[in-house]
């Protein structure tokens, strides 16, 4: 059973490399949105309609 959950030549169940592939992923979408973010320079209002924009295009805001 032990050798089914474990990755061909890591050593690392394969249940963690599939939860690590999605941090990794999110962290690096985190790191591109505060890359974006961090170049614009709107007003408050302006930034706030983008956000908004941005969760509409996500589905989450309704």
């Amino acid at each position: 059973m032990r050798r089914r959950l474990l990755a061909a030549g890591s050593g690392r169940p394969v249940c963690c490399a599939g939860v690590r592939v999605l941090g990794e992923c999110a962290a690096a979408g985190l790191k591109e949105r505060r890359r974006t973010l961090k170049r614009m320079t709107l007003s408050l209002c302006r930034i706030g309609d983008i956000a908004r924009a941005a969760l509409v295009l996500n589905g989450i805001w309704k």
